[in-house]
């Protein structure tokens, strides 16, 4: 739907479009949301419990975070979400516990064009007794709905001024080709710009950065792409400019499974016109396919060393149950704190840093169970998106409904249908694997026609898909 720009460093998506695999959460009788997660803080020296609660459409509506005393579990923070009728997060509150009292600390507001593109984020922050404006982006779009221009202003002599502004330019394929930062000094000034190739995939192969010194672009560093025949990264160099001229620095080889995922990802650095180990990072997965293992080594001169790992575990229906993160310290693994961060199914995002994190489910096992009615028709946006290899697209009905979900291009052109049969009431899935079309943006369209009210219920929403 809309394209996240990262200015230095892109993330890659390959993508493949279409086998269909229709599910029914209570078909299979049971579906699981996240009900707490516990994390060991080491360097807080703390144990801290996130607890959730969740719309109808299974969005994370509020995020409780205590911390245990020797007395239980104490207050420490939470965190507040709405949404709008299409899922976009449309405010963030965030407070903290205090003389037993709840305390605002920052609050963000986000406002959505027609098209669902993010128009403006605003940030703001609490002064004892009023919300200060903090900072403001703006954004626009061209007709394709690719971001054109942010725009940041900061709050500055009780007025907010311009920053800085990012502008974006793609090809007729809707690539991205170029991204100019400049920064506000009475008048816009150039500051970097990254120019990006691609090749007749529709693969980036290179990444240029520049930078603007004395009055003119000066070469800073530029990535080199690799890919194989599923698009997926291959390799990634990186070199660098030095004394006018150019050096490479870094090389990344990447190695996959049948099933496309990484298992092994190399970094060589340049060393007297050749190229030396210097870290390793291989990639363990189950029978079904769940990360388990990331393991990094780090080269020195002709062997590996440990460095460091994050294991995963998973139940027998697939559930993570549990991330940790350890360091090798020469003689033994121990725990350190790091990022164990991870997305659901549902397009929530739980942030979590520690060393070690445990994560309790609840089950909904039909449409009366308490706070998860199927009160009305909805359309989830899908996830995740941008999209690769594939992407869940979650509906609801609050009752028997004939129900077709098609895909459309942007000339209006049924491209697939995914759906077109008769349901019960409840909450489902179905799965969109990318195989034949081109990159671009497509519609997700769902007409349900409720049989018992005859309500006719229509929604659509954007997906974007990136080889």
């Amino acid at each position: 739907m809309k394209k996240i720009l990262l200015l230095v460093v892109i993330l890659f998506l390959a993508v493949d479009i279409y086998s269909k695999n229709e599910v029914s959460k209570f078909d299979s009788d049971t579906t699981y949301i996240i009900n707490s997660i516990v994390s060991k803080d080491i360097w807080r020296n703390s144990t801290f419990q996130y607890s959730y609660k969740y719309n109808s459409q299974f969005r994370i509506v509020s995020e409780l975070i205590e911390v245990l005393s020797d007395t239980g579990w104490v207050n420490s923070r939470r965190e507040s979400f709405t949404y709008n009728a299409d899922g976009d997060t449309t405010s963030f509150l965030n407070e903290g516990w205090s003389n037993n009292n709840w305390h605002n600390i920052q609050r963000r507001t986000f406002e959505y064009d027609s098209n669902g593109n993010r128009i403006s984020h605003l940030h703001e922050m609490w002064y004892t007794d009023h919300w200060q404006i903090v900072q403001r982006d703006t954004y626009s779009y061209d007709l394709n709905n690719n971001r054109i221009l942010t725009v940041i202003e900061i709050f500055n002599d009780n007025k907010l001024g311009n920053a800085r502004r990012i502008s974006n330019t793609y090809n007729s394929n809707e690539n991205l080709i170029s991204t100019l930062i400049e920064y506000w000094d009475v008048n816009w000034i150039n500051s970097s710009k990254n120019s990006y190739s691609y090749d007749s995939n529709g693969n980036m192969v290179t990444n240029l950065l520049e930078r603007w010194r004395e009055g003119k672009w000066t070469n800073y560093s530029e990535y080199y792409y690799t890919y194989d025949s599923n698009k997926n990264i291959i390799t990634k160099s990186l070199r660098l400019w030095r004394n006018n001229n150019w050096e490479f620095i870094e090389k990344d080889s990447s190695n996959y499974n049948l099933n496309g995922k990484i298992i092994q990802n190399l970094t060589h650095m340049a060393y007297d016109s050749n190229y030396v180990n210097l870290r390793r990072n291989t990639y363990t997965y189950n029978q079904n396919g769940n990360l388990i293992l990331n393991f990094c080594d780090i080269g020195n001169d002709s062997y590996w060393d440990n460095c460091e790992r994050e294991i995963s575990t998973y139940d027998s229906k697939d559930k993570l149950t549990t991330k940790l993160f350890e360091v090798w310290n020469g003689s033994e693994w121990e725990q350190k704190d790091s990022n164990l961060s991870f997305p659901d199914s549902f397009g929530n995002y739980y942030y979590l840093n520690g060393s070690e994190v445990n994560i309790y489910y609840n089950s909904v096992t039909d449409v009366e169970t308490p706070g998860f009615t199927v009160s009305d028709f909805y359309l989830s946006q899908n996830y995740p998106n941008p999209f690769n290899p594939s992407t869940v697209i979650k509906y609801g009905l609050p009752e028997q409904s004939n129900v077709k979900i098609e895909i459309f291009n942007m000339l209006g052109q049924s491209v697939g249908v995914l759906v077109n049969q008769d349901k019960s009431a409840g909450y489902y899935e179905t799965t969109w694997n990318a195989k034949d079309l081109p990159s671009g943006i497509y519609l997700i369209s769902i007409k349900a026609n409720g049989l018992s009210s005859k309500s006719n219920f229509t929604q659509v929403k954007k997906a974007l898909l990136l080889k």
